[in-house]
């Protein structure tokens, strides 16, 4: 706490201030102890709610086949831990190979009242030889116990509980989830989630969507031919290996506002995410596009030609893209694609000498109906003379921020 280093003074005010001991991070190297410091750190924090993100180093002997014991630092953190466990408010444990055996023995459904958020994770990295011989028993005794707060509302798991236990989460009160699994568990379980606003889904690379239909005709499953409307999902994170057509066909979100797509695959096709936003009726402000296939920019120039993607602010786009891709946004006119975009990000920019700078040059000099760009933002770019000194010009005299 640096804080308490300025002076005397400062150093009583930040002491005597709970709420700045309430975020507490901790990672167990095991080079030193950590534990006085931490029963210092809780107890200035006195009853303020806590937040706590704690850390493991990985452990390496694991790969060699050399038994793994718990490792003590960790055993009498978490015993501390849970002496507190009645003002959790956010944890993220992150075990290097198993969970700690404390917080399984001690952590009981309905101790953890104020608890909204919890990430947990400790199988990532456990070899092989070492998980057939585990069993999902201490990850469940712990979910038990996370799940039974009533205010859990953020939660995020590692794929081996999800794979087997979908039907033991809370899916009905969670407002935001992280999950890696199968499209077809997706489907499974987004019927459940009616009061989700953020999703992050990140498909399994063992999990091919391309088994599964845009809807199944299971005569044992009457919903299954049903599509799942979110309506309180805002924001759609999805990182595909195969295609994710299926999930936009089953999906209708009248209020998001923000998706980041990620293609991963070959053969990309742009008409069922516009037929998702298009049924949705939703106002899109934010869209983050990455791509690493040959067809990336040609999806992407069908998705936002659509009269449905107009309400775009801002713009995000990691892919190949040619001369054409910024000809066709240097055209304002009663044609102009995206007219509401104010700020546009690009992970690479390698165009021809002055393409970039018409462009922006189009954006920042446009009729009433187009937004003006304010914002220019690009990781890699391979620089003309010409280009850097109109955008240098452009920043000054129109007040865009240009960060390259």
């Amino acid at each position: 706490m640096l804080l308490a280093k300025v002076c005397k003074r400062w150093r009583h005010v930040a002491c005597s201030t709970p709420l700045l001991w309430s975020s507490i991070n901790i990672y167990a190297s095991g080079k030193r102890s950590n534990v006085p410091l931490l029963a210092a750190w809780l107890e200035r924090s006195r009853t303020c709610p806590l937040t706590i993100y704690f850390k493991e180093p990985e452990d390496h002997q694991a790969d060699a086949g050399i038994p793994i014991l718990p490792n003590p630092l960790t055993e009498a953190i978490m015993a501390l831990l849970i002496t507190q466990v009645h003002r959790w408010k956010a944890v993220q444990f992150l075990f290097a190979l198993r969970v700690s055996p404390a917080l399984v023995e001690n952590l009981r459904p309905g101790s953890l009242q104020l608890l909204e958020s919890a990430k947990l994770h400790s199988r990532e990295n456990t070899p092989h030889w070492l998980l057939k011989n585990e069993t999902l028993l201490p990850l469940d005794r712990i979910w038990d116990a996370l799940h039974s707060s009533p205010f859990l509302r953020i939660a995020e798991w590692e794929t081996d509980y999800l794979e087997h236990r979908l039907h033991s989460i809370p899916w009905m009160q969670l407002t935001t989830i992280d999950v890696m699994m199968s499209a077809r568990q997706l489907l499974l379980v987004l019927p459940h989630c009616h009061n989700l606003i953020h999703l992050r889904f990140k498909e399994r690379d063992d999990s091919p969507l391309r088994t599964l239909s845009p809807f199944s005709h299971n005569s044992n499953n009457p919903q299954s031919e049903q599509a799942t409307v979110l309506p309180n999902l805002r924001a759609l994170y999805i990182h595909a290996y195969n295609s994710p057509d299926p999930i936009f066909q089953r999906l209708i979100l009248p209020s998001l506002e923000k998706a980041d797509i990620h293609y991963l695959f070959r053969e990309p096709k742009s008409m069922p995410l516009v037929d998702l936003l298009t049924r949705s009726r939703c106002c899109l402000k934010e869209f983050s596009y990455q791509a690493s296939n040959l067809r990336g920019e040609d999806v992407l120039v069908e998705v936002i030609t659509s009269s449905t993607i107009a309400s775009i602010t801002e713009l995000t786009v990691d892919c190949d893209l040619s001369d054409n891709f910024f000809a066709r946004l240097s055209q304002i006119d009663s044609n102009a694609i995206l007219p509401n975009l104010g700020k546009l990000s690009l992970e690479t920019c390698t165009t021809s000498p002055g393409i970039l700078s018409n462009m922006v040059s189009s954006r920042t000099s446009t009729p009433q109906h187009i937004r003006l760009l304010r914002v220019l933002q690009i990781g890699h770019w391979a620089r003309h003379n010409i280009d850097l000194e109109r955008i240098r010009a452009l920043a000054l005299s129109k007040g865009i921020h240009c960060r390259v």
